[in-house]
């Protein structure tokens, strides 16, 4: 399902106005969809969730927190290969191979030898809806994700507990569909 914002952001700007004004702002109707915010990286929790510390992180992983950069979100992003094709939009579907690790150095999920996955990007974890725009296609990049911008405090699985801060290594295949791009491919479209 695609998230819709444009109505509530207008909306929202009309509450400030009114707000700024000292009038009574609408409430928004009782059977209103409940639609997330829109990602942004300047809007970041509590400073202190997203906080992560070189120590906590598994020496094996060989991730060195100060060689990244800290984006305004807290998440921490380092490219380990320029990539030169396609840019990556939040809007786009991405063909990607990764490894996704806590911080301990066990690997919770990652594609299969050589395999990849294909997402829609604006429907995956807030911290790779802000860390992978901008990546292009045969790029490398690795993320820390502090959890608020995971999984949050729900437990997703054995691995990957309440409040656990992931890191991965996410190389971008392609920028787009392949499946749809094959399938005009084969039907002359």
């Amino acid at each position: 399902m695609k998230k819709r914002t444009a109505g509530w952001t207008s909306a929202g700007a009309c509450l400030l106005v009114l707000a700024a004004c000292g009038g009574d702002a609408p409430e928004p109707p009782a059977d209103a969809p409940d639609i997330p915010p829109a990602v942004s990286d300047a809007a970041a929790p509590d400073e202190t969730a997203l906080t992560i510390e070189q120590e906590e992180i598994a020496a094996e992983l060989g991730v060195d927190l100060s060689a990244m950069t800290r984006l305004p979100s807290g998440v921490y992003i380092q490219d380990l290969v320029e990539g030169s094709g396609a840019e990556v939009a939040l809007e786009d579907r991405v063909e990607v191979r990764y490894t996704g690790w806590v911080l301990s150095g066990q690997v919770f999920d990652a594609t299969d030898d050589g395999a990849t996955n294909v997402f829609q990007l604006s429907e995956l974890i807030e911290g790779w809806q802000v860390g992978i725009p901008g990546m292009r296609e045969g790029g490398t990049r690795r993320m820390v994700i502090p959890y608020p911008l995971a999984y949050g405090e729900r437990r997703r699985s054995d691995v990957i507990g309440p409040r656990s801060d992931l890191i991965f290594d996410i190389e971008v295949v392609q920028v787009g569909d392949p499946a749809a791009e094959q399938q005009g491919a084969t039907t002359g479209g």
